[in-house]
């Protein structure tokens, strides 16, 4: 199988190319993901006849849904799809409340522009359920049209899908988060992310990551990602969106042969791949321009943990970042420290072989 990392600026958007002539989309990054790097991919992907076999909203970060709205939009109808044909739909939304009748009453001229310029907002989950719903996609039908928990197993063609999280506990912490929300006004119509340098030292070694800050916690929206194992031909992938890794590491497997690190490669929801006992794989994903205002993603500290484990690791990136945030992040192309830590370093990378 191949999987493509979508270049999202600080979000996520990937798509699995299975050789059986199905795909899976995870997320779509924002709308601009969409329009420059994610449709050409899906055009392509129609040409040689294949099909998504299922669309996965992990969650409504703005860096995760805003594409997806664009890209059904765009797709028009079930049946008739524009693009590429799209068999089932996976997301928790509110369209997963049996007794709520939500309908988005903002006028599309005062809708909060999708282009990464306005804070998390529901409004995003409103839109994306009503235009699943209009264009008549199936949605959540494993799980009888109900929220997606863990535990959920999916049987797709030739490989199964094993849901991890939301735990029950997040998702009703989730739940409640969502029902008090209130569309945010519209800001701006920019395609500028805000970004800020982190200021910090040059180090000579990756070992002197070691004492770096954790960096800041997850919150409701995060904890409440949809995670998920999929396996293929013997191969075990992990991809953990947002999640909170650390509160279902009983649940996972000790090694993998992909995990795509969660929220852009933080501190916290990725502890469990550190340590004593780490849960380790062959190849890691993050996802990331490096850029998101004053935060450290990915942070150096879980960077360190990953790449001081002994054994052979390759890390994919999906943007050249070694030169952003004043080149804090050098040391990853430098050759002494690849073969003293054993690993691979790939940037700018679009797809590669599983």
């Amino acid at each position: 199988m191949v999987i493509y990392i979508i270049q999202a600026l600080d979000g996520d958007c990937f798509v699995i190319d299975f050789d059986n002539g199905k795909c899976i989309l995870i997320d779509g990054g924002y709308s601009i993901t969409f329009n420059n790097k994610l449709k050409p991919v899906l055009l392509e992907l129609h040409d040689q006849g294949k099909s998504l076999e299922y669309v996965i909203s992990t969650h409504y970060d703005k860096d995760h849904i805003s594409g997806l709205i664009e890209f059904i939009k765009q797709n028009g109808k079930y049946g008739n799809e524009q693009i590429i044909p799209i068999e089932n739909v996976i997301m928790n939304g509110y369209g997963s409340f049996s007794s709520q009748n939500v309908q988005l009453l903002i006028p599309e001229s005062e809708r909060p522009y999708l282009d990464g310029s306005y804070e998390i907002s529901s409004t995003q989950q409103i839109e994306l359920d009503q235009l699943c719903e209009n264009n008549q996609y199936p949605i959540n039908v494993c799980a009888g049209g109900s929220f997606i928990t863990n535990g959920i197993i999916v049987k797709g063609a030739d490989y199964t899908i094993h849901f991890l999280s939301p735990t029950k506990d997040s998702l009703e912490k989730f739940k409640q988060q969502l029902l008090k929300e209130k569309p945010l006004p519209v800001q701006s119509n920019s395609n500028i992310i805000e970004t800020r340098e982190i200021a910090g030292f040059f180090y000579s070694d990756i070992a002197d990551w070691k004492n770096l800050p954790e960096g800041s916690s997850l919150n409701i929206i995060n904890k409440a990602s949809i995670s998920f194992e999929i396996e293929y031909n013997g191969k075990h992938m992990l991809f953990c969106s947002d999640s909170d890794m650390n509160d279902i590491r009983k649940n996972l497997k000790q090694h993998y042969d992909v995990i795509k690190l969660s929220h852009h490669g933080t501190y916290y929801g990725n502890q469990c791949f550190i340590g004593k006992n780490a849960i380790t794989a062959d190849k890691y994903i993050i996802s990331t321009n490096a850029k998101r205002d004053n935060r450290e993603h990915p942070n150096r500290l879980l960077l360190h943990g990953i790449l001081t484990l002994p054994h052979k690791k390759r890390l994919y990136c999906n943007y050249i970042i070694s030169d952003v945030k004043n080149g804090i992040y050098g040391l990853l192309e430098n050759n002494e420290q690849q073969e003293r830590y054993d690993f691979e370093y790939f940037a700018n990378w679009l797809k590669f072989e599983v």
